[in-house]
């Protein structure tokens, strides 16, 4: 799930590695996506990346190791 709580014209996209991604964008603020639900392996390493973004192109992104 991925959540946008400011009216400020950009969004955000959640992305984890192995291919889910959430996203705000098209939505205005607040705003929270669906749930992108499955089974993930426990004990294994993903990196979780989440990014503003405007018109669809990411602008700033920070990634994370987490774990199942």
């Amino acid at each position: 799930m991925a959540y946008d709580g400011l009216a400020d014209g950009l969004g955000i996209h959640a992305y984890l590695s192995d291919g889910r991604m959430a996203s705000t964008a098209g939505h205005s603020s607040p705003y929270y996506s669906a749930w992108v639900t499955g089974n993930l392996p426990e004990g294994n390493w993903y990196t979780m990346t989440v990014c503003t973004e405007k018109g669809g192109s990411d602008i700033s992104c920070r990634s994370a190791s987490v774990q199942s």
